[in-house]
This record gives C-alpha cells, sequence and structure tokens, in this order.
C-alpha cells in the first residue's frame, strides 16, 4: 500500500494515509471538513489547496515531483497568509531541483538566495 506523509503544522504532528482505497487522505481531508479551493500550476504537476470554512484553516497538498518522494499533505494551516508562504517555499525548492536535475548547478532565485552544487 502506498502511502502519503500527512503533518499537522501546529503540533509538527505526522502520521501516514492510504494514497488510495479505504481511509485515503481525499477522504480523510473531507472528514475533517476540507474542500479544495485553489489549485496552483506548477509546470505538470499542480499543488492543490483545501480550506475548511468551519475553522478556517487550510491545508496544502504537494504531489510527488520528478520521481522524488515529496508528496506530502500539510493541514491545520492558521490562515490564508501562512498557506501561502508554504507554497512560496515549495515553489522555490521546485525551481532549484528543476536546475539542478536539468544540470545548471548554480541558482539564484528571484527572492535573491544563491544555490550553488558541485556534480
Amino acid at each position: 500500500m502506498t502511502t502519503i506523509t500527512v503533518i499537522d503544522i501546529q503540533t509538527e504532528a505526522k502520521f501516514a494515509l492510504p494514497t488510495t482505497g479505504d481511509g485515503n487522505w481525499v477522504d480523510w481531508l473531507g472528514d475533517q471538513g476540507y474542500l479544495i479551493c485553489d489549485r496552483i500550476p506548477l509546470g505538470y504537476m499542480s499543488l492543490e489547496l483545501y480550506c475548511c470554512e468551519t475553522s478556517g484553516l487550510f491545508a496544502l497538498y504537494h504531489p510527488p515531483f520528478q520521481g522524488l518522494s515529496t508528496e506530502y499533505l500539510f493541514f491545520n494551516i492558521s490562515s490564508k497568509e501562512s498557506a501561502q508562504e508554504l507554497v512560496s517555499l515549495v515553489k522555490r525548492m521546485i525551481g532549484i531541483i528543476s536546475v539542478v536535475i536539468r544540470g545548471n548547478y548554480s541558482y539564484q532565485s528571484s527572492g535573491g538566495e544563491q544555490f550553488h552544487a558541485s556534480s
């Protein structure tokens, strides 16, 4: 059975949920009151932002990327601003990984951070 790592942003607790079948992460999110409210395109994949109207909390699904073990579900995000900060971090991480995979080992993000790796 394939699982996804689920992380509670407020407590930092981690646990696993199945990606398909009974008790999968999508059903679990629905049971917690979360509904999808946005898809953020990142090339051939998308981040998914979920909102819980009753609590005002957010969740963010990060799919696998380039065959790496990056599939995560972050939940209990306290505000839309905090969710957007997490989205920005993910975008920067994916930008760095993409550049390194392509073989260009020197990268400067739009925010000015520099990354260098040796081959």
